[in-house]
C-alpha cells in the first residue's frame, strides 16, 4: 500500500482534537484532509476486493452438511415462526 504512514497521521490528528478541542482542532484536521486528498492513490485494495468477490460468485457452492449446521438457530426466521405457532 502507498503511504503506510497515513493511519499514524490520522491518529495524531484525532489526538489533537481531544487535546485542543474544537474549533481550534479544525486546522490540523483540515491539514490532514488536504494531505490525504493530494496523496497518490492505489487501486490495489479495490482490485483485490473485486477479484475475490468475482471468484466467490463464480464458485459452485455446496450444501452445508447437516452435522455442521447449528440446529438451535434457524437460518430462515419464517421457518421458526411456522414451527412455534
Amino acid at each position: 500500500m502507498l503511504l503506510s504512514y497515513l493511519p499514524r497521521l490520522t491518529e495524531v490528528r484525532r489526538q489533537a482534537v481531544e487535546f485542543v478541542g474544537m474549533p481550534e482542532a479544525r486546522i490540523p484536521l483540515a491539514h490532514a484532509t488536504a494531505y490525504m486528498c493530494r496523496a497518490p492513490k492505489s487501486r490495489e485494495a479495490y482490485d483485490a476486493l473485486n477479484a475475490a468477490t468475482e471468484t466467490i460468485e463464480m464458485e459452485q457452492t455446496r450444501r452445508v452438511p447437516e452435522r455442521l449446521k447449528n440446529k438451535h438457530f434457524p437460518v430462515n426466521p419464517e421457518d421458526s415462526r411456522a414451527k412455534t405457532h
